[in-house]
């Protein structure tokens, strides 16, 4: 029941006690979460009258309130609901705090869980006397996703936790950092004597960073207490709703931020903030440049003014940060070129040069050698037994942040069997051994211990007094992620549940343990069951994939995927090559036995794996190639840890010809080999100056394998069967919700409420397109993204539509059948220009599909001027473009006809042949020639050099580029 305080005629007014916590919680639509954090407030081993609750609804849309005052009604615990329109949460906890009573106040978050001794380890604390010292105590954040009893990997800065205990002085030690304000206890009375409040202006995060740091500095020693054993459970959003999952979304994370954030908080702490200010700053700020450098959809779009207002604040901020702090800063690993980006961005001196060993190819017998530098062309000596040489392969790549170039990098691909040494600008270059770095100014013990030791890094706390004198022990161990034992449990099981999870059965052990101790309280988390099925399914590849069967069927294996759920791509076009062609390859094709495809395979007599089955991961195992024209996370790691490491290679057949800036995706990919089809696209990725980290090396232009197929069905179309007109809009990544496990995904909107939807059936609704196609004998096929075929349905379309789907459709008859072809952004429009069709660029949302909307970003290709049709912006403007390259009269598509011959020069009906003869070639050392003959004029080593090897391949007479003549299909023409 709610606690009331006793009162009486006559009675003194009663001054209630000062209880030793007060939590003010800001809500805004958590109701789904709200349960759970609900329960684990009830679930506390404290005294009721030792807490005061304010919660403060932030205008929430959905049943929030509601369960808050049920929740209240009911509670053991003093607690007031506390309403105002959304203003952020800023703004809520101020409200707050101008509320709540205690002598010390957090801020937990309404769609966290609290661990149930959470108070009682932060109260034991500062009652035992150890608060003293402490301005501040902080609890342990333990991150997690759906389910508190599987914690997530450690949070970063998870060392500051290495002791049970431990107060440190950040004056003293700058690398512990300090941000959460919903794990840190404030003493409220510094908090009213000095007027601190969240700064509302700063928006999506950083705002509770801002308040530490001005409490902390307005004490007289920056104490923080790190206590281990009060853990917060902190939710992780798999749908991604949260603010701190992504604040690229938010533009104030470009202009409120810097200015009021990072530029606020330095700019009060003079020109040269304490370092442990500054390491704050920098440590927030450098997730930024991370984030900048992921392929995700949700980029905030921001407009040239908006980047270079973005620049200028960035330029101010660096002005408050010492060279040595972004150089020095160890709290975590910042990786060398944000760390080089940032001083070369400000000024300062780079250190020297120093190159890295960064990767071997025993195939080849080449090692990639990699440094960072300023120059984009920097003069540059190799010496391989002493002698100059040039290298077998060489790239400059532009390392760009936020669309600014700050840095460069130069891969070199060197022979790995003599003793190279590099000079630069004259200087000769140190060589380490190890991914690329900024050089290391301070001694990680536990690298120290891992390399030298081979152990983990001993405890420190009880021979050096760590604990308490807040003496500094970087690197330390971090500790487990595991629940703390309930009690009622048998010693053995507590013993259990204290040691680090280190076997799957001790992580079940501590799960059900966890689950009774919520399910007092009704919160019965999902525990283990993926765990269990998982470890299940790896003990069985282990022990089919090492037995003599599995080795013998699947040595020197090529296993071919296009996607889980269907083929019709590149890997079935080139499996039915190597069958034909190359019978001695032992080739097998993945795929899902629910895919419409699979009958029609089988019957083909394909050598099918049951894609995600314990067989496919038993070929994996054993197998020398994945060759697939996808890369998703569900190709490269279809089942994570389960499948056992990667052996095989990983060769990107690709699913169409990149027109767009794909970088910051494939740069994080384990590419062996990836096929180009045009020579600018070819450029563009292994040309210096580009921003991929992909040369030669890892790149060849052979085309598409199911080219070779298109343009075989193209000179069998007559003119006359070319009777569609195909619309075929890409998929945008903003509509759909992440994969799981697998190529489909749902939609993450109402695609009926999207501006998507609206823009094309504005398009297909219009009169005068219907009349168009009747006036040529043309169907309307509206052909999907696979991403949308299952959602982009002939419910939501005008009548008249024929909505088809790569499932019930042989997608290249489809191509070759259409007389004119209307996309937006897909490169679909090279397969159609490939047999000679013009399109029409219908991008009514170009701003927002370039700017954050999508995984792409804009490349060196422009539909206006490399595009293979007019590029319109509204509807009638589209159907006019249509009607003129329907006109066999009007001559609309002669200049794109002259674009398609150029651009697509590969269309011999070789592209297989070349594709194959590429992964060959990488099997093989590259020739050891004589140190100091160096590449050719012009070779792989040359900076000019783009190589297309469309030299003769294996088995097919020759393979020149001179391939058929595009046919005009305005005129009515087929390709011949």
């Amino acid at each position: 029941m709610p606690r009331h305080s006793p009162t009486g005629p006559g009675a003194a007014p009663e001054v209630p006690r000062e209880p030793l916590f007060g939590l003010v919680v800001a809500v805004y639509d958590t109701a789904r979460f709200l349960p759970e954090f609900l329960a684990s407030l009830e679930a506390q081993d404290w005294p009721e009258d030792e807490v005061d609750l304010v919660l403060v609804d932030d205008g929430s849309t959905d049943e929030s309130r509601a369960l808050i005052a049920e929740w209240l009604a009911g509670s053991r615990f003093h607690g007031r609901l506390l309403t105002q329109d959304n203003a952020g949460p800023g703004a809520a906890r101020n409200r707050g705090l101008d509320a709540v009573r205690g002598q010390w106040v957090s801020f937990p978050d309404s769609d966290d869980v609290l661990d149930p001794a959470y108070l009682r380890e932060v109260g034991s604390f500062i009652r035992r006397g150890r608060a003293r010292d402490a301005a501040l105590v902080a609890a342990r954040l333990v991150r997690f996703t759906d389910d508190v009893t599987r914690p997530i990997q450690p949070h970063s800065l998870d060392f500051k936790y290495a002791d049970p205990e431990r107060v440190v002085d950040l004056s003293q030690s700058p690398r512990f950092i300090q941000l959460h304000s919903n794990v840190g206890f404030y003493r409220r009375e510094v908090v009213e004597a000095t007027g601190l409040r969240f700064d509302e202006r700063i928006r999506p995060v950083f705002e509770d960073a801002v308040l530490t740091i001005d409490y902390l500095r307005s004490v007289p020693r920056p104490t923080v207490a790190f206590l281990r054993s009060a853990r917060y459970y902190y939710r992780r959003r798999v749908d991604g709703t949260s603010l701190t999952n992504s604040p690229r979304r938010n533009p104030s994370a470009f202009a409120e931020l810097p200015l009021h954030g990072y530029l606020g908080v330095l700019e009060r702490h003079g020109p040269r903030p304490p370092w442990w200010v500054q390491n704050t700053v920098y440590y927030d700020l450098h997730w930024m440049f991370r984030a900048e450098q992921q392929a995700r959809p949700d980029r905030c779009p921001l407009d040239a003014e908006a980047l270079d207002t973005f620049h200028d604040l960035l330029d101010r901020i660096l002005a408050h940060l010492d060279a040595a702090t972004i150089l020095e800063f160890d709290a975590v690993d910042i990786p060398a070129r944000i760390r080089l980006a940032l001083l070369a961005r400000k000024g300062a001196d780079l250190p020297g040069p120093q190159a890295s060993v960064v990767r071997l190819d025993p195939e080849m017998r080449l090692v990639l050698v990699s440094y960072l530098t300023e120059d984009p062309e920097p003069t540059e000596e190799v010496l391989v037994d002493g002698v100059r040489t040039d290298p077998v392969y060489a790239k400059t790549t532009s390392i760009r942040f936020f669309d600014r170039t700050w840095l460069h990098q130069r891969d070199l691909w060197l022979p790995s069997v003599h003793h190279v040494a590099l000079r630069v600008d004259g200087r000769p270059v140190p060589l380490v051994h190890g991914p690329l770095s900024a050089t290391a100014f301070t001694v990680s013990p536990r690298e120290v211990w891992r390399r030298h030791g081979g152990q983990a890094l001993p405890p420190v706390a009880a021979s050096t007094g760590a604990a308490s004198t807040g003496a500094e022990a970087p690197g330390a161990e971090a500790p487990d992620d595991g629940a703390v034992p309930p009690a009622g449990v048998t010693d053995r099981i507590a013993e259990q549940l204290s040691r680090p999870a280190v076997a799957m059965g001790t992580r079940l052990v501590r799960a059900a343990a966890w689950s009774a101790r919520l399910a007092v309280h009704g919160v019965v988390p999902v525990v283990g069951e993926s765990a269990r099925e998982g470890e299940g399914f790896a003990g069985a590849v282990r022990r089919r994939a090492s037995s003599a069967r599995s080795r013998r069927t699947y040595r020197h294996a090529w296993v071919l995927l296009d996607r889980d759920t269907m083929a019709q791509d590149n890997a079935e076009a080139l499996y039915r090559y190597l069958r034909a062609h190359q019978p001695d390859v032992n080739a097998w094709f993945a795929l899902s036995p629910q895919s419409p495809d699979w009958p029609r395979l089988e019957a083909d007599g394909f050598r099918l794996l049951a894609y995600g089955s314990v067989e496919y991961a038993v070929a994996l195992r054993n197998a020398d190639y994945l060759l697939s024209s996808q890369a998703d996370t569900y190709v490269l790691r279809p089942r994570g840890r389960f499948y056992g490491r990667r052996g095989w290679q990983f060769v990107f057949l690709q699913h169409g010809v990149i027109d767009k800036d794909l970088s910051s995706w494939l740069n994080t990919l384990p590419i062996r080999l990836m096929l180009t089809t045009t020579e600018a696209e070819h450029r563009a990725v292994v040309g210096d100056g580009s921003p991929y980290l992909l040369s030669d090396k890892e790149v060849e232009r052979t085309g598409l394998p199911r080219h070779d197929r298109l343009l075989r069905l193209a000179g069998e179309r007559r003119a006359t069967d070319r009777r569609s007109l195909l619309v075929a809009p890409t998929w945008r990544a903003h509509l759909m919700a992440p994969q799981q496990g697998g190529h489909h995904r749902e939609l993450a909107v109402d695609l009926t409420e999207t501006s998507f939807l609206h823009g094309w059936r504005r398009l297909l609704e219009r009169p005068a397109l219907a009349a168009l196609a009747e006036e040529h004998d043309l169907d309307l096929v509206l052909l999907a993204h696979p991403h949308l075929q299952a959602h982009l349905t002939a419910e939501l379309l005008p009548a008249g539509v024929r909505v088809v789907t790569s499932a019930e459709a042989d997608v290249q008859r489809l191509i070759v059948s259409a007389r004119l072809l209307v996309t937006d952004y897909s490169s679909l429009a090279f397969d159609t220009a490939y047999v000679g069709t013009p399109c029409v660029y219908y991008q009514f949302d170009a701003e927002d599909f370039f700017s954050g909307q999508h995984t792409a970003r804009q490349g060196p290709f422009r539909h206006d001027r490399d595009g293979f049709g007019p590029v319109v912006r509204d509807a009638d403007a589209a159907v006019a473009a249509a009607a003129a390259l329907l006109d066999p009269g009007s001559g609309a598509a002669e200049p794109y006809r002259r674009r398609m011959e150029q651009t697509l020069t590969l269309r011999d009906g070789q592209c297989c042949a070349r594709a194959y003869a590429a992964i060959r070639r990488r099997e093989v050392p590259v020739p050891d020639t004589a140190p100091g003959a160096g590449a050719a004029e012009g070779g792989p080593g040359s900076r000019d050099h783009v190589e297309t090897r469309e030299e003769p391949a294996p088995h097919d007479g020759g393979a020149g580029s001179s391939g058929r003549a595009l046919a005009s299909v305005s005129s009515g023409g087929s390709p011949g």
